[in-house]
């Protein structure tokens, strides 16, 4: 693997070449957000993730999106972290062939996505932190998948940086993708869903890049609701009519500390 790091560069484009540079690749994992745990979790995520889709020979590549921070200190009073040391050249550690490392402007204006509020305000947010939290991570989304949207990808798997998983990728639900009744579906983790997931899915390339770029229509939505991340992309999927299938992945998201958040986990799941 080749690193090329530009001495004077922002943003910063940093990529990671691998051995798989062919147009068409048969699973592409994307990743996005602001990237503050990622020494904690790399390892679970080439485990996990990754050493699957090596194990059944299929092809991949890794692409990521995320924030440089001027910051040096992390504090989010919704999950208990308060004035905690941030390293940002943390994403470093995540597995990626293509990474777009870049500022991110905190002066824009983010004035429309506010007109009802900060639905985490009842859980401790202050000056309305969490959902512009929520308005980057989309943006972040939107930015990762425009690295992949010219490719010709067999399917396309979203998730974090910041989650640790403890159960590994089972590559039938990938190969459950190719079928018919797959072409409009997307697969998303059975815990933790307030009324969905988004830390995690897994679909097909048209399904997916429509997934990625909603930050779009965040605006639209806010306009009319407040912009929750999970309602926000529940509304999202009803409005694409895509088909709901739940899978055992199980994760932890795990912040800045190394600290695992609990979760509750089901046997159950649609496939």
């Amino acid at each position: 693997m080749t690193r090329m790091f530009p001495a004077i560069a922002l943003p910063l484009l940093l990529l990671l070449l691998s051995c798989t540079h062919a147009l068409k690749v048969d699973v592409c994992v994307v990743t996005f957000g602001l990237s503050r745990s990622a020494r904690h979790t790399h390892i679970s995520v080439d485990a996990m993730l990754l050493q699957p889709l090596r194990r059944a020979q299929m092809s991949y590549v890794v692409y990521m999106h995320t924030w440089l921070s001027e910051a040096t200190r992390y504090t989010n009073h919704v999950n208990g972290e308060l004035e905690v040391p941030l390293d940002r050249f943390d994403f470093l550690r995540f597995p990626a062939n293509i990474v777009h490392a870049e500022p991110e402007d905190v002066n824009a204006d983010r004035s429309a996505y506010l007109v009802h509020g900060d639905p985490w305000a009842a859980y401790g947010s202050q000056a309305n932190r969490s959902l512009l939290n929520c308005v980057s991570m989309l943006e972040s989304s939107e930015r990762a998948t425009h690295l992949w949207r010219n490719r010709d990808c067999g399917a396309v798997i979203y998730t974090r940086p910041d989650i640790t998983f403890i159960n590994s990728l089972n590559v039938s639900w990938l190969h459950y993708l190719r079928t018919d009744s797959g072409r409009n579906a997307i697969l998303m983790p059975n815990h933790a869903r307030w009324p969905v997931n988004d830390r995690f899915a897994i679909g097909r390339g048209h399904v997916m890049r429509a997934y990625g770029t909603r930050f779009r229509h965040a605006g639209t939505y806010a306009s009319v609701r407040p912009l929750g991340s999970e309602e926000f992309l529940d509304f999202f999927i009803k409005q694409h009519d895509w088909d709901v299938k739940t899978i055992r992945m199980d994760f932890h998201r795990t912040r800045v500390d190394g600290r695992l958040e609990p979760e509750s986990f089901s046997e159950l799941a649609d496939l």
